[in-house]
């Protein structure tokens, strides 16, 4: 028998092994990561950075401020005696103001006079009120009237002056540190991986 007699003889055998081994053989192929995927993913990360943030605060300043000063030195209801309802007061201050009122059940004199006896300023009547620019020195200001002696009598005598002081005012003022913050990031992050051919077709 020839090699052709016998390889027809055994051709039905042949064959279907053959084409089995090609399919083993191609399956183990595709089944191996000889394919190489690319892809992308989006991750999430955080980095700390500095901000400016604003600060308000009440930032004390001094200014010169005009105030108005005030002393008195006889202020009630009186008993009206002979030589009359009086105060003495020194002025030692620039600008200074007497105010003076009164109030009597029989008409007097109400006088101011300066140390030396001077009369500065004369009024009449049962009450009234006025005021009087003084330089410094010494003064009196009194009541008097012959009428209703060891009678009730009201009198007031207030020295007003100006005084520039210093006080503390507030302004708010803006201010800015910095301080960390947790920023959130995202980044475009490229990724590979093999897979077999099956995967690839099948994915």
């Amino acid at each position: 028998m020839s090699v052709i007699d016998a390889v027809l003889k055994h051709e039905r055998i042949i064959i279907p092994v053959f084409v089995g081994i090609v399919v083993i053989a191609v399956c183990v192929v595709f089944s191996l990561p000889l394919k190489t995927l690319e892809y992308e993913t989006v991750e999430t990360y955080y980095e700390t950075e500095m901000r400016q943030e604003p600060v308000v605060v009440n930032e004390p300043y001094m200014v010169e401020q005009e105030v108005e000063r005030s002393q008195v030195f006889l202020d009630g209801k009186h008993i009206m005696v002979p030589h009359g309802i009086s105060t003495s007061f020194e002025v030692d201050k620039d600008n200074a103001e007497v105010y003076v009122s009164y109030s009597s059940n029989a008409p007097g004199i109400c006088n101011v006079f300066s140390v030396s006896s001077h009369i500065i300023y004369e009024v009449n009547g049962s009450e009234g009120n006025f005021s009087l620019p003084l330089e410094k020195g010494s003064y009196t200001v009194r009541f008097r009237e012959d009428l209703a002696w060891g009678e009730e009598m009201y009198m007031r005598v207030e020295l007003r002056w100006p005084e520039t002081v210093e006080i503390t005012q507030y302004r708010e003022v803006t201010s800015y540190h910095e301080v960390p913050v947790q920023v959130e990031k995202q980044k475009t992050v490229w990724h590979s991986r093999k897979m077999s051919m099956w995967q690839w077709f099948f994915r």
